[in-house]
């Protein structure tokens, strides 16, 4: 992926490890659908980032710190009702 010259290193690395769907990684998940290719490109090749990167930058000091910003923000789009909902029913059959 050709990257916009702002996008740091480590969310460089983290976006390229979503995109390749390699799992031995720790991310089983990896980026499967159109959504969420698009979401992962915004990352990499938005203007509208490079702002949040140079806000970031004086938070962010290593490559481990960028690549658990990506990962964070890319996988806050995931619904969790659902897991939640079934969190809730595991409660109450114990309960019984």
């Amino acid at each position: 992926m050709d990257y916009s010259a702002y996008v740091p290193l480590g969310a460089r690395q983290e976006i390229d490890e979503l995109l390749s769907g390699n799992e031995t990684t720790q991310h089983q998940a990896m980026a499967q659908s159109a959504e969420d290719i698009e979401c992962l490109e915004r990352f990499a090749v938005d203007p509208r980032m490079r702002e949040a990167y140079t806000l970031l930058n004086s938070e962010f000091n290593k490559d481990r710190e960028w690549r658990s910003f990506i990962f964070a923000a890319w996988a806050a789009r995931v619904d969790f009702t659902q897991y939640r909902e079934r969190l809730i029913q595991a409660s109450r059959i114990k309960k019984r």
